[in-house]
């Protein structure tokens, strides 16, 4: 059961959004020398940018007030796009996440999903999520302020690798492969590159942590705001029967 960002926690949240929005109408700075700054005064353990979104690890408590329920780690993620709103909703990847994650609990593969507790439901420009160890390297993120390691070897590719040392046949089924069949059977699909966008949860499963632009492969019912195979377009709600964005 996924834990919930307490009224503290809400309150944090967007003192913390807003501070970077009103911050960011600045034209001197660019977002990522906004976020670096604002990490540091807030003391973030750690905190980088990745595509069109800033993302840090939410602290646990503030004086001593738990902003979220329980002990496990989560992160936020601030969207830029959101934030300037620019272009379509359906573009933004706060927003595709929340609906996918919605789909997944409706369609009950949330499993394969990376949990996300709370979100800015007015206008999308932050989310919490439970906070996963990343499998491989994202190269698309550039990190800030003190140097954090993404580990290019998670702890189960570091026991896949001892085993194959002692034994090649000992070798179990790549939870990658399970993660990508259990996609495929709900009918989506990741890049050919899983990096930075597949992690490990605190209790050891393997998910999709950054799922915003995961692939509809089933065309008779297809993930709202998701991208259709086909097309590489977004798949809209008033889909009649069918009808990419």
């Amino acid at each position: 059961m996924p834990n919930h960002l307490t009224a503290a926690g809400r309150e944090y949240v967007d003192h913390l959004v807003n501070q970077f929005e009103e911050e960011s109408k600045s034209e001197d700075e660019h977002s990522a020398a906004i976020w670096e700054r604002l990490a540091k005064s807030e003391g973030f353990e750690w905190a980088l940018m990745s595509g069109s979104r800033c993302v840090a690890r939410l602290p646990t408590t503030i004086q001593g007030v738990p902003l979220v329920e329980g002990t496990r780690n989560h992160v936020i993620k601030i969207d830029i796009g959101a934030i300037q709103q620019v272009s379509d909703p359906i573009r933004w990847q706060n927003y595709t996440e929340m609906h996918i994650w919605q789909q997944a609990q409706e369609r009950n593969v949330e499993n394969l999903f990376a949990a996300i507790i709370a979100v800015d439901t007015e206008s999308y420009r932050w989310l919490v999520m439970e906070e996963c160890t990343v499998i491989g390297r994202d190269t698309m993120r550039v990190e800030i302020g003190d140097k954090r390691e993404i580990r290019c070897d998670s702890p189960i590719e570091t026991k896949m690798k001892r085993l194959a040392a002692d034994d090649p046949s000992s070798i179990p089924d790549s939870p990658i492969s399970e993660l990508k069949s259990g996609l495929s059977a709900a009918g989506l699909k990741i890049g050919a590159s899983y990096q930075g966008q597949v992690g490990v949860t605190q209790d050891g499963d393997v998910v999709l942590l950054d799922y915003a632009h995961v692939t509809s492969t089933n065309r008779e019912d297809p993930w709202y705001a998701s991208t259709d195979m086909m097309t590489g377009k977004k798949v809209r709600e008033d889909s009649s029967p069918y009808n990419p964005m």
